[in-house]
């Protein structure tokens, strides 16, 4: 066997390690724990409070803070690209953190009869602020790998990666616009009550109209975003591609090859990740279903959402690696020849 057909076999175990590993604490949590909310009954007013939410919460957290240190500690001279990556695995790691506690102790959104929690509003709009600077970060990530190939002029596809971040940014704004309205609005009265037991009006106050059709517009961008991102990796591997050495880099256990590794980033989160929720919001209107959380759990949002958004970023890790380990690996190349070519004069 030789190396380019080694380098191929193997760079499939990491993703399939991180996709048993996934789904098997996915399971534990479900079905082996006997543990379904820590508050009974098991329905919160807004938001899923199912053990399995609040957990998956956390381990994609975990795995996002492992990875973004990974990337960080690990960086070879300090190299600006890979920092940008780390710094967008840790916004978004701090930013499920969040979605955890909040899944655990603040549900109640206050959609339907506008009673929620106040809490509620001010850690939602800082998660989805630190889910817009991961967006903000990854574009960095995606121009510095341009511009250190010498792309520095601008392109259709620059120009779409730039449009669909500063839409996700405005997008993430909506919802902030409508947090604060909540927070500051007479429609909304706080609770400290998970289940509140008001009755449901079905008329949803402006300020979570707000948030929710700003959530729904959010993801959608943020996967539209993901296309020309992951073009652009597509296209900067092209520079390492006939290079003897790229199937005997470290970085391939890590995941698959990162031109595949970049198109297939659009393809999750337009399927299983961030779209997944605008998929159920999408179900919620259609079929006027009364409770977005009861439909949540119905479809299995939790599991299947946070496995598309932890695998995007699991691959963005490794593409991440892959380049430093390359650009690494180059300028030792360079190095060693300029030397030979020193000596030999």
């Amino acid at each position: 066997m030789n190396d380019r057909q080694r380098g191929s076999l193997t760079s499939y175990k990491g993703i399939f390690f991180f996709t048993v590993a996934y789904w098997l604490f996915a399971i534990l949590i479900q079905y082996l724990i006997p543990l379904e909310c820590l508050d009974k009954p098991c329905n919160s007013e807004g938001i899923d409070n199912t053990s399995i939410g609040w957990a998956s919460d956390f381990y994609i957290s975990i795995c996002m803070f492992a990875m973004g240190m990974h990337l960080f500690l690990n960086s070879k001279e300090k190299k600006q690209s890979t920092r940008f990556a780390s710094l967008s695995l840790f916004s978004a790691g701090s930013a499920y953190l969040l979605g955890g506690l909040t899944h655990i102790y603040y549900p109640n959104n206050g959609t339907g009869d506008g009673y929620g929690m106040q809490e509620f509003y001010w850690m939602w709009s800082i998660g989805y602020t630190l889910l817009t600077v991961s967006c903000i970060y990854l574009y960095l990530f995606a121009r510095s790998l341009s511009i250190g190939n010498g792309r520095e002029k601008s392109s259709i596809l620059q120009g779409f990666l730039t449009s669909t971040a500063t839409a996700t940014t405005l997008s993430c704004l909506l919802i902030i616009a409508g947090c604060f309205r909540c927070l500051f609005s007479a429609d909304v009265t706080f609770t400290n009550s998970i289940i509140d037991q008001i009755p449901n009006l079905g008329i949803s106050p402006t300020c979570t109209n707000l948030i929710f059709y700003g959530e729904g517009l959010w993801m959608i961008l943020y996967s539209t975003f993901s296309i020309p991102w992951g073009l652009i990796v597509f296209r900067e591997c092209k520079e390492f591609k006939n290079r003897s050495h790229t199937n005997r880099t470290k970085s391939w256990w890590l995941g698959l090859n990162p031109a595949i590794a970049g198109l297939m980033c659009p393809f999750l989160l337009w399927t299983i990740g961030y779209m997944y929720i605008a998929w159920v919001q999408l179900v919620l209107v259609l079929t006027n279903h009364p409770n977005i959380a009861l439909l949540y759990k119905k479809m299995h949002g939790a599991e299947i959402h946070h496995f598309g958004v932890a695998l995007f970023f699991f691959l963005t890790y490794s593409i991440a690696w892959h380049f430093q380990s390359m650009r690494s690996s180059v300028k030792n190349i360079k190095d060693r020849t300029q030397e030979n070519l020193d000596k030999a004069s």
